[in-house]
């Protein structure tokens, strides 16, 4: 399994634990039906809680093992000119405003020189309007600051809910991109290749020795 899915399978597991163990010790204190509808009551809450709070990870290239991994989690550096985010959730009037003010947030965060805000849609398979005006500010507020929106890995009906609502038409049809290799394949070539020579202290792209 792929380090990013591995470890997003493995934050799940805290939880389902912990209310599998309230479940299990209420269930030796009273009634088991009465465990049993709190267990799910916790579940639903829990549900609602991580659907109105998605995760945004940020990911970074592990030039050691030659993969996509958590940067936070591996405390490992990001490309000085790529902001690669990911959300792990749908975006949808619960949580739409939320996953951009946290991605916003992330980016202000950065004092390099970021050009590309490269979105990993890749677990994002429903969107409604409520996602796509925030989407909508959020390439508004970005392009203020000379930075530009790549969207990668954007599902079918995704896709189709972009065309219909018109923000299709907003993006640049270069910065659209099906997978991390062409992304990053994409972006290297339209980075300062000066900052990569005389400021960047990094090497994360199989590209980045031919402008050292």
């Amino acid at each position: 399994m792929p380090p990013l899915e591995f470890e997003t399978s493995l934050s799940l597991l805290g939880p389902a634990i912990v209310i599998a163990l309230v479940v299990f010790v209420l269930s030796l204190l009273t009634k088991p039906d009465y465990a049993l509808l709190i267990g799910v009551m916790l579940s639903l809450v829990y549900f609602l809680w991580k659907t109105m709070h998605p995760r945004i990870v940020r990911v970074t290239k592990d030039p050691e093992f030659n993969m996509f991994v958590n940067a936070d989690v591996n405390a490992k550096p990001s490309c000085p000119q790529i902001l690669h985010l990911r959300s792990d959730n749908v975006m949808f009037f619960a949580n739409a405003e939320y996953t951009t003010d946290h991605m916003l947030e992330r980016l202000a965060e950065h004092d390099t020189p970021i050009k590309f805000l490269l979105l990993d849609l890749q677990a994002v398979t429903h969107i409604d309007m409520t996602g796509i005006d925030a989407l909508q500010a959020l390439l508004e507020e970005i392009g203020e600051k000379n930075i530009q929106l790549v969207l990668m890995g954007i599902h079918l009906p995704v896709m189709q809910v972009f065309k219909t609502a018109g923000f299709y038409e907003k993006l640049n049809p270069d910065l659209i991109i099906a997978n991390r290799g062409d992304a990053i394949t994409t972006l290297f070539k339209r980075l300062d290749h000066g900052y990569c020579k005389h400021t960047c202290p990094y090497e994360l792209f199989l590209e980045c020795p031919t402008v050292k």
